[in-house]
């Protein structure tokens, strides 16, 4: 496969099809694949506004410590490959061919059969990072959280920058029923960390990381920073309510 084939399949394959929220496609495909995105640590970047600004943020950062940075953002502007960068770089396009013609051959096409337009990147960035051997990866969720394809990483923090109406007609039409969708990236355990957001949205994240025993700092705008916080009993009980329609 060239990369000329690898794009003009892709993009016949997004005006096909569209968007499509559910991981059983994509869960299947990854393991067809040995999960690649087990292979390294992740952030996981979710937000109405900002994510990709902190995910670009956070990928500095973390090369700033020596270590080997993959990125993975959408959409792109010019070219596929801005996408998923290895320490700041873009994959040379004949590397993206070459791994796009592996999971062809392992899927049975490019792009795999059943898989979205961006299913079908997701799953080419993370075996890229694979490949690249990468440290950790920085993960920008392209659409809500809970049913995002880059719920396959592994993260080691959960970031939600913000959450406002957006998407409405596929997350729900409250900023409490938009938080439940993003707060759909918090994995047992893990760290969160919740930028400045709603009262309402701000209860919905607070009881879903309690809930998981996630370690929660939330951001204060008293203070201006990142600050622990707890979920208190009532947020769990009034979570339901808030993120009904």
């Amino acid at each position: 496969m060239t990369y000329a084939e690898l794009i003009r399949d892709l993009w016949a394959r997004g005006h096909a099809q569209g968007a499509r929220l559910g991981l059983e496609r994509v869960e299947a495909a990854h393991a067809r694949l040995g999960r690649p995105a087990g292979a390294f640590p992740a952030v996981h970047v979710a937000g109405t506004n900002g994510k990709g600004s902190v995910a670009h943020i956070a990928a500095r950062l973390l090369a700033a410590h020596g270590l080997r940075v993959g990125l993975t953002t959408s959409p792109h502007l010019h070219r596929l490959a801005e996408r998923m960068l290895v320490d700041g770089a873009e994959p040379p396009a004949e590397e993206l061919a070459r791994v796009a013609t592996d999971l062809a051959a392992c899927l049975g096409g490019w792009p795999p059969p059943a898989l979205t337009f961006f299913e079908s990147v997701t799953l080419l960035a993370f075996e890229l990072f694979r490949r690249r051997a990468v440290d950790v990866a920085v993960v920008e969720v392209c659409l809500g959280g809970r049913l995002d394809a880059t719920r396959l990483c592994r993260p080691v923090v959960s970031v939600i920058t913000s959450i406002g109406l957006d998407h409405t007609e596929l997350l729900g039409a409250t900023t409490a029923a938009i938080a439940a969708e993003k707060a759909g990236i918090l994995v047992a355990g893990v760290p969160v960390l919740l930028g400045p957001v709603d009262p309402d949205a701000r209860r919905v994240v607070a009881a879903r990381a309690a809930d998981l025993g996630c370690r929660l700092c939330a951001w204060n705008p008293e203070s201006g920073r990142l600050e622990p916080a707890e979920a208190a009993g009532r947020d769990r009980r009034d979570c339901a309510a808030a993120a009904a329609p």
